[in-house]
């Protein structure tokens, strides 16, 4: 099946670009093939055809001048080797120093090993050769992308290039390498992520460590997010990450979007992390298809759906198996019909005895089936589970800071209990 060509927007409004030339792209509908998924850190859900590739601007420039010989006046020539060419698409407001220059191309950088390879992309470690920085290299081949991820691929840089907060994930700045590669210089996690440090760590986490270690600083992301105006839409443990010295980090912006600028009418995200107005939405083949809609559109509420379920996993070890009734999923049908049905579901969540109640009451305000009745990310950092978990870690330090007469701090920022034991020795050696 078939779907409408999508003629690539030349430019990313309000980013701050160095350009040589003008991407542009255009297809008709008989140079498209089938709907495809596209591929990245995350599984997005996307239904689009494939993108035509990217062209470049010829720019101008001399020709060769032997020795000796008076120069001759700038003319136009034929258009570089692709290999030759590279734009700057977007940098960070808060670039360092060192890494800032004004053309950047993948010569920049040593590749020490590939971390993932998709279809449609790839992301390696590296390290960048100016400042000495690791880096995580995500390179998407332009060719090989449907029509709805290159337009998503454009979102994702304006979005993520000018977030600056110290648990977002830095995007460093994106540049196109060639007429086929665009590649994001993002912050490397070297810890990895938190599927896998939990996997680690037995399959799940002690529900004060869940607060204090996960909850707080990634709500404390998300509500500068949100204050955004950006709605994440992908929240699941794979896209939080950790550094060296364990700052969480989210990531992996690929389907996030700026409520400010459009109505998010897309179902897109991951399968057991969606809200229920999110899953009635329907698939899209245009960028553009149902933003007419208003009944179809929601709010950075579906994010705090997603860190209910975030957080019921961490602490349980399997997400909350909430069934969905076919109304919620059915764009056409009436949104308390599907809510209802997805409230009483939720309700029936089991929660292991060990799972204190303030934890629970967090984890079901979370996933209200109404989604105006969710608490925001700044309201979730002053649950009484936070709270609670807070005060607790703090007398524990000072507790242990007294008895050895001195300040010990974790070795990573992990409540004490965690750092003493067994646990701890086994999520360093991650």
């Amino acid at each position: 099946m078939g779907s409408p060509a999508l003629m690539v927007p030349s430019s990313l409004p309000g980013l701050p670009v160095l350009r040589a030339g003008p991407l542009s792209a255009g297809s008709s509908p008989s140079d498209c093939a089938s709907p495809g998924v596209g591929e990245g850190y995350g599984q997005h859900i996307i239904d689009a055809c494939m993108a035509p590739s990217l062209s470049v601007a010829p720019t101008d420039c001399a020709a060769p001048v032997a020795p000796g010989a008076p120069a001759p006046a700038a003319q136009p020539c034929a258009p570089a080797p692709a290999a030759a060419q590279s734009k700057l698409l977007a940098v960070s407001p808060a670039l360092p120093s060192a890494m800032s220059r004004p053309v950047w191309s993948l010569e920049d950088y040593t590749i020490s090993r590939r971390l993932y390879k998709g279809s449609s992309s790839a992301v390696y470690k590296a390290t960048c050769l100016h400042s000495g920085v690791a880096v995580a290299l995500k390179v998407y081949f332009l060719n090989r992308l449907p029509v709805n991820v290159v337009h998503m691929l454009k979102r994702e840089i304006e979005i993520h290039s000018q977030l600056v907060h110290k648990h977002v994930a830095r995007l460093y700045g994106a540049f196109l390498d060639d007429s086929q590669r665009v590649v994001l210089v993002q912050e490397y996690a070297a810890r990895g992520d938190l599927f896998h440090v939990m996997q680690r760590l037995g399959g799940r986490m002690p529900p004060e460590h869940v607060a204090e270690l996960v909850l707080r600083p990634f709500l404390e992301a998300l509500s500068y997010l949100h204050s955004r105006g950006i709605c994440h839409r992908d929240i699941k443990p794979e896209n939080v990450l950790f550094t060296t010295d364990w700052r969480l980090l989210v990531a992996d912006f690929g389907v996030s979007i700026n409520l400010h600028h459009e109505r998010a009418v897309t179902r897109a995200g991951t399968e057991g992390y969606m809200a229920p107005e999110v899953e009635r939405c329907p698939l899209k083949a245009d960028p553009q298809e149902n933003k007419d809609k208003p009944q179809l559109a929601y709010s950075t509420a579906v994010d705090i759906w997603a860190v209910g379920c975030m957080a019921y996993e961490l602490m349980v070890g399997f997400p909350p198996a909430i069934a969905r009734q076919q109304d919620a999923r059915d764009a056409a049908a009436g949104s308390i019909g599907g809510f209802v049905a997805n409230e009483m579901t939720a309700a029936a969540l089991h929660f292991p005895a060990s799972i204190p109640q303030p934890a629970r009451d967090f984890v079901m305000a979370a996933l209200s089936a109404d989604p105006a009745e969710r608490p925001t990310a700044a309201q979730l950092l002053q649950h009484l589970w936070l709270l609670q978990a807070a005060a607790a870690q703090a007398a524990r330090r000072a507790a242990v800071a007294a008895a050895a007469e001195v300040q010990v701090s974790s070795p990573i920022p992990m409540p004490v209990p965690l750092a003493m034991s067994p646990m701890a020795s086994r999520m360093v050696a991650v």
